[in-house]
Order: structure tokens, then C-alpha cells, then sequence
């Protein structure tokens, strides 16, 4: 009941002693905001800036943040950039900085972008190390400790989203935007977003059809984590497979799924290799495996199409190919 909040919002506010009619204002945008009436959305925000006193920081922040969105919302990609720009300076978080990357990449300002994404790379969770125990031995703080953890999870997954965005327009060549974006990296606090960079650089070289660069760039990465191994390694198997040298496809993805058992693209490229040995049974059941992990893996369902085909399984493979 949209209408009625926001005419006893009306009749509230004309109270001139009423102390909290910042806080109202900016209720009134937040309906107007999923009206979609972005400008008198913008109006109700900046009325309640005006209001609000100096000294409730968090909450003008929050309120600018919303007026950038809803500049977003309207098209006008300077004015939300300049909101944007104006809480990095006060109170600098990683989702208005990616907001502000986001508009910056439309605009096509590649300078400020690396700005940005620098400023971006700076300011990392505090992961406390003060692990005190309770008088019944558990470790106090664990909630505040998850929280921190979904925090930093969250920025890894902004910062990656954010590289992989700026990296075709920043550089006149992607592969130089990539190693632009490394060497800042290098002095962060990511080494998960280090991984993450390099293997989407490694994916820019295939993509320039330099597969030998390509496969050099995961190999640098083999000793990290079960995880990122399993990636990379069947990333490597991939590459291989393409180069028709099947040994070697075949070794690194067995790397892959000694590593991780759920990757369903290794699990398909494994399939691959038996079906270039003619095993073709065998290489069913690993596609099989690779759709009873991941259900909406389209690698894994065309090939088991054309694997029932090749074991004359004619009715199985249209059943497949027909989802």
C-alpha cells in the first residue's frame, strides 16, 4: 500500500516538531525508488540531506548512495559519478567503488577506471587475529568472524568482476590491461583475485589463438590451491585437447580431478579424452558424472547427445539433445 505510506509520511512531515523527518524523507525515496519515479526519488533524497544533521555520517552515505543509483536508474552517468566519487572520499567501500567503476566504464573514462580500481585494491577487510578462547575452550566471536569472512568474500568477488570489465578498454591491447592489473595486485592485500586475473589472461592469449602463451600463463599457476589447481590444470587439458596432443590433455585433467573430484569441466574433459580413444562407454559415464554435478552443463549434455549416437544409442541422443 504504497500510496497510503506515502501520504501519512506526507501528514507526518507537515509536523514541523517532528525530529525525524530526515529519516521519513528518505522513506518516501525508497518508495518512489521501487516506483521507479527515479527524479522524485532524487528530490525526497536530497530533501533529507538537508535534514539530516552532520553528525549522522552512516546514513547521509547511505542516502547519497542512493541518489547514485538512482542516476544510474535515470541514464545520467556524470552526476551518479560525482555521488559516487563524493562517499570514496568520506567513507570508501567496495560496492559504491564498483558502482563507480561501472559508470566510469560506460562514460569510457579508462583513466579514472584505473584510478579507481586502484583505490579499490587498497582498502581490504580487517581479518581479526584475536582468537580468544571461552572459559569452555570454543573460540569467542565466531559470528563477527563469519561475517568478516562474507565481507572479504564479497570484495574478492567485486574486484574480480571489476578486472574482468576494465580489462578489454583500459589498454589499447587486453593482455597489457591483464599485466597492468597484476602489478597493482602484486601490493594488495588479493592474492585470490592474483589467481583469479591470471587465469583470465591465460583465456585472452587463447583467445589470440597463442595457445602456447596460454598454456605457459596457467602453468605458473599450478602450485596454488586444490580449488584453483583443479582449474587451471583442466584449463591446461583443454588447451592440449585443442592441440591434438591427447597424452597430455589426458595427464593434466586426471591433475584436475585429483584435485577436485566436482569439477564438471574436468569431468567433461576427461570424457573427451576416452572419446578420442574410442571408449566410448566410459566417456558416457563421465559426462554423465559431469551433469549429475553441475545439471545445466551444455558441454556435458551435447556430448553425451553425440556419444549415444556414436554407441547407436539413437533414441538416447535425441531425448538429450530434444532439452
Amino acid at each position: 500500500m504504497l500510496q497510503e505510506a506515502l501520504t501519512k509520511y506526507s501528514e507526518i512531515i507537515k509536523g514541523k516538531q517532528y525530529s525525524f523527518a530526515g529519516r521519513i524523507r528518505v522513506n518516501m525515496g525508497n518508495i518512489y525508488y521501487n516506483q521507479q519515479k527515479y527524479a522524485v526519488a532524487i528530490k525526497m533524497y536530497k530533501m533529507a540531506l538537508d535534514i539530516l544533521p552532520s553528525t549522522s555520517k552512516e546514513m547521509r552515505y547511505k542516502v547519497s548512495r542512493n541518489i547514485g543509483h538512482a542516476y544510474v536508474k535515470l541514464g545520467q552517468y556524470q552526476d551518479a559519478i560525482a555521488h559516487y566519487e563524493q562517499i570514496l572520499k568520506g567513507s570508501p567501500d567496495h560496492k559504491t567503488a564498483y558502482n563507480l567503476i561501472i559508470c566510469l566504464y560506460t562514460t569510457g573514462d579508462k583513466m579514472r577506471m584505473k584510478d579507481c580500481f586502484t583505490s579499490m585494491i587498497t582498502n581490504p577487510v580487517e581479518e581479526s587475529d584475536n582468537e580468544e578462547e571461552d572459559a569452555d575452550g570454543t573460540i569467542g566471536n565466531d559470528k563477527l568472524r563469519e561475517e568478516v569472512k562474507a565481507k572479504r568474500k564479497d570484495e574478492i568477488r567485486l574486484i574480480i568482476t571489476s578486472a574482468k570489465l576494465i580489462a578489454p578498454v583500459i589498454e589499447n591491447d587486453v593482455i597489457e590491461s591483464y599485466e597492468w592489473i597484476l602489478e597493482k595486485l602484486k601490493t594488495s592485500s588479493y592474492p585470490e583475485v592474483e589467481s583469479e586475473v591470471e587465469i583470465f589472461k591465460a583465456m585472452a592469449f587463447l583467445k589470440k589463438k597463442e595457445i602456447e602463451r596460454s598454456i605457459e600463463t596457467l602453468k605458473g599457476l599450478e602450485k596454488k590451491d586444490k580449488t584453483t589447481m583443479s582449474r587451471v590444470a583442466s584449463n591446461i587439458s583443454f588447451l592440449y585437447f585443442l592441440e591434438k596432443d591427447y597424452n597430455e590433455a589426458e595427464r593434466y585433467v586426471d591433475i584436475a580431478l585429483n584435485n577436485d573430484r566436482y569439477n564438471a569441466r574436468a569431468l567433461v574433459n576427461k570424457g573427451n579424452c576416452l572419446f578420442m580413444k574410442n571408449d566410448f562407454r566410459k566417456a558416457k559415464e563421465l559426462y554423465l558424472e559431469a551433469i549429475g554435478v553441475e545439471a545445466d552443463c551444455i558441454e556435458a549434455l551435447y556430448n553425451l547427445g553425440y556419444v549415444n549416437k556414436k554407441l547407436n544409442l539413437f533414441i538416447e541422443a535425441l531425448q538429450v539433445h530434444s532439452h
